[in-house]
């Protein structure tokens, strides 16, 4: 099977707030409805940027005009382009964005900030799988930090791939948490998913899953 070409975008939004009333525009009036009902100002200016964002990024793949683009929802809420082949899925945190893209694919991403969590040994004892909990018991510090963060975007990325997010089982076993330097395949309770690692800034890890074998095309906006 040839490998599928997925775009993957990573913005920085605090460079992107100039745009913010262009993007605003490009809102549905039910996302500008949900903006409005956001009484943090960095909360919704995040909003506007992100939906902004994702709509003129679709729109300019599908050569549509932003506003137009409908979305639905699957059955736990992961969004879709309605009556489009483009499969995508975003991640955000803080001013952090990623979003993945590509026709004819089923898609998830994950993005974390990469940092200490008081929580970390407690989620992996639970959660974790038996080799994953032995690779983070090799590691502290720093190099455990990574670790952690490491495996658990591969995790988020899968679910949202199969559909499910953080409801679905986080004990799939993602392997050594270093690195891989092209997209794997990883077994999953509903069969083969791709997975690769990115680390698109200093500080920041993600990951991509993808229902085939992929190569990922990766555009910074920072």
């Amino acid at each position: 099977m040839d490998a599928t070409a997925v775009d993957v975008a990573y913005w920085d939004l605090s460079r992107q707030r100039s745009r913010i009333a262009h993007l605003a525009a490009l809102l549905s009036p039910e996302e500008a409805a949900r903006a409005e009902r956001l009484a943090i100002p960095a909360v919704r200016e995040r909003f506007v940027l992100r939906h902004g964002i994702l709509r003129e990024t679709l729109g300019e793949m599908l050569g549509a005009a932003p506003p137009e683009l409908r979305f639905t929802h699957g059955p736990d809420g992961k969004p879709a382009l309605a009556g489009g082949d483009i499969g995508f899925n975003l991640s955000k945190s803080g001013d952090g964005l990623l979003i993945a893209m590509a026709r004819g694919a089923t898609l998830g991403c994950d993005l974390e900030e990469l940092r200490p969590n008081a929580e970390a040994k407690a989620i992996a004892a639970r959660w974790f799988s038996a080799s994953e909990r032995a690779a983070l018991a090799s590691r502290d510090g720093d190099d455990f930090d990574r670790a952690f963060v490491r495996l658990w975007v591969r995790k988020e990325a899968l679910l949202k791939a199969v559909g499910t997010g953080l409801q679905g089982p986080l004990g799939i076993d993602t392997g050594d948490p270093e690195p891989a330097e092209a997209a794997r395949p990883v077994q999953t309770a509903t069969g083969a998913l791709w997975l690769i690692d990115i680390e698109p800034v200093p500080g920041w890890l993600a990951a991509v899953a993808a229902d085939q074998p992929m190569t990922i095309r990766l555009a910074m906006h920072v």
